[in-house]
């Protein structure tokens, strides 16, 4: 995640084809602003648009539960997310919630499956290029690629086996002091796909 708008946006597509009812689906369209700091548009069917709205704003809560997770960006009061993780976790395990326990181990067979090419362990060199980034939007005329040396510096620590989990007891340690996590490659979809199965287990369809 961003603190500006990314340039994508989330599409969910569904059949709210709800048991137990029998007038004929209508096409209905929603669009929600803010998590994962880009647009969720959200196409479904369903008998009215009350029922379309009711999952709708099942679907925002939904994505926002996972948007506060795995953001690397911000506090919120009352839970470990990433940005505990990257301010934490290399002092001492710390315990959080299941779904970050559950993204880990995903991106880590994304890890071994691209042959590293999608690593969340790159955060400390992605910070590098997040901050040259914002400061070439405040001022273009100055804008300019980080040195060469300190990316070759931050690359020295994404190694994922530093990623220390322990799903019995639901915590995450950095072995490396200086490892940073960024999940932007891999948390929009996953958390989609979470959201839609979690909205299939409650009757949508």
């Amino acid at each position: 995640m961003i603190r500006r708008a990314a340039a994508g946006a989330l599409c969910i597509a569904l059949a709210l084809i709800l048991s137990g009812f029998s007038p004929a689906p209508k096409r209905y369209q929603a669009e929600f602003f803010g998590l994962f700091d880009t647009v969720t548009t959200l196409v479904g069917y369903a008998p009215d648009r009350e029922s379309f709205l009711d999952v709708a704003e099942q679907t925002r809560d939904l994505l926002r539960e996972y948007h506060e997770l795995y953001d690397i960006y911000n506090a919120y009061e009352g839970l470990n997310n990433l940005k505990t993780l990257n301010d934490s976790a290399a002092i001492a395990p710390v315990k959080v919630d299941l779904r970050i326990i559950d993204l880990i181990e995903f991106a880590r067979e994304m890890y071994g499956e691209t042959g590293g090419a999608v690593n969340i362990a790159m955060g400390a060199v992605l910070r590098i290029w997040h901050e040259a980034r914002l400061r070439a939007l405040d001022n273009p005329q100055d804008a300019a690629v980080p040195d060469p040396g300190l990316l070759r510096r931050a690359a020295e620590h994404t190694d994922f086996d530093d990623i220390v989990v322990d799903r019995e007891n639901s915590t995450v340690y950095f072995a490396d002091p200086y490892l940073k996590l960024d999940v932007g490659a891999v948390a929009k979809g996953y958390a989609v796909e979470q959201v839609a199965r979690r909205l299939e287990e409650a009757g949508v369809r």
